[in-house]
């Protein structure tokens, strides 16, 4: 009976010498029922396995105990597998252990599946962005050192729970929707202010996706985010620097004129709409030899000046007449500067 089943089976003497193997052992190991004389199974293991399944192994003679571990055996093809073993002392007429009967179970697969979930976790705790993880009814399963270090939970304090709990109530409605919308096939990516644990705000730029298995089924949602606080900040501090400069320029009296590097018109401010007569939509994209404000006089002293400015030479400057929309003609002296967006001209 034991030669038809199609699981290991084997047997040992008290002092742990293989007394039997069935043929499914003997054909996953490649070792014959004559070769089991004085044959030593600790040969057959892993080598990083050796000495932990040494030690069980003499804690369950010693004690005559139950024995269960985990290792890898190598097969007849030179691989190796992870087997389950487990075996309980035979008792003989004196009522001590006269030997072993045990088994083997595969368990490659679980534990490869345990490995890469290890591997995938650890690298997962690693990354520099927030990972959170959610089942498909919204309970947090994850939520990696990033994401304690931006949100201010801990995974302890998230995982079981679920994760509209971090929001303010007002705002749980709207994050129930989003979610509902991705587990339906939407994916999402965006930049929003979010909330950390001590009730401040923080800008977050994030990204939410389904999890779903072979079949196509949800099984959950990750999110993956890193905070650009400090960068929302900067931004806002240079749209409020901009917007001073924009009313200190349309405030001045000199014509402003702003050229990109291929001299083309940018920017034009209110004293220059008001001595040329253009409005500054009518001249933007305008390049020299600027034709609707240069007489065809003006066009050589002009070009020479861009060729010192370009030369390097920040005194450049020229006095001619200037044109107006109304075809009038009025002098002025310009100084062209160049600066990091371009080249800047103001006119008196």
């Amino acid at each position: 009976m034991l030669e038809a089943i199609p699981h290991v089976v084997w047997t040992a003497s008290a002092d742990g010498a293989t007394t039997y193997l069935n043929r499914r052992g003997s054909q996953l190991i490649g070792v014959t029922a004559d070769q089991l004389v004085d044959w030593n199974w600790l040969q057959l293991l892993h080598p990083d396995d050796v000495d932990r399944s040494r030690q069980c192994w003499h804690s369950a003679v010693s004690t005559g105990t139950e024995y269960v571990n985990e290792y890898r055996l190598r097969q007849a093809d030179g691989t190796y597998r992870w087997y389950l073993t487990q075996a309980v002392p035979l008792q003989g007429a004196d009522g001590c252990p006269s030997g072993w009967l045990g088994t083997w179970t595969d368990i490659d697969e679980r534990r490869r599946a345990e490995e890469r979930h290890a591997r995938d976790a650890h690298l997962l705790a690693s990354v520099r962005d927030c990972v959170i993880v959610t089942d498909a009814s919204g309970i947090v399963t994850y939520w990696n050192d990033a994401a304690t270090a931006t949100y201010g939970w801990t995974a302890e304090e998230m995982c079981g729970q679920p994760l509209l709990n971090r929001f303010p109530e007002p705002e749980r409605a709207s994050v129930a929707e989003l979610m509902r919308q991705i587990a339906a096939g939407h994916d999402w990516r965006g930049e929003f202010e979010d909330y950390h644990k001590d009730g401040s705000r923080l800008w977050i730029d994030g990204r939410v996706a389904r999890i779903c298995d072979a079949s196509g089924r949800l099984i959950g949602i990750m999110g993956t985010s890193h905070d650009i606080t400090a960068r929302k900040r900067a931004e806002a501090e240079r749209d409020q620097m901009t917007a001073r400069l924009r009313l200190q320029i349309d405030r001045m009296p000199l014509a402003y004129l702003l050229f990109d590097g291929d001299l083309r018109l940018v920017d034009w401010n209110t004293a220059a709409e008001r001595i040329f007569g253009y409005a500054r939509d009518e001249v933007l994209g305008m390049m020299p030899p600027f034709e609707k404000i240069l007489p065809p006089s003006a066009w050589p002293a002009g070009a020479d000046v861009l060729g010192r400015l370009r030369g390097g030479d920040m005194a450049a400057h020229a006095i001619n007449e200037n044109l107006t929309k109304g075809g009038g003609r009025s002098p002025a002296s310009g100084r062209i500067r160049r600066c990091s967006i371009g080249t800047a001209c103001s006119s008196a």
